[in-house]
């Protein structure tokens, strides 16, 4: 799992580390979940990113135009599913 991807501050050791570790999981269909937003999908590397476009090995789910929950507030302060500090 992998959150946020391409938030993160570059090098080109993180990037060579973050090849190799996908580069490995696509060669050996393994499953690998990466969520990222559209700025952060954009940032990423060519390479990196191509392992992400193959059709025939990944699924995308797009969230868009999906309420921010950490924006959202109510009378009693609650955070999601209504337990504070959620």
């Amino acid at each position: 799992m992998l959150d946020d991807l391409g938030t993160e501050q570059n090098s080109p050791w993180a990037n060579e580390k973050l090849f190799q570790l996908l580069n490995y999981r696509y060669n050996a269909h393994l499953p690998t979940v990466i969520t990222t937003n559209l700025i952060g999908l954009a940032g990423i590397e060519p390479r990196i990113r191509s392992r992400m476009n193959d059709r025939r090995l990944v699924r995308i789910v797009a969230m868009e135009n999906v309420p921010d929950y950490r924006q959202q507030s109510d009378d009693k302060g609650a955070g999601a599913h209504g337990n504070p500090g959620c």
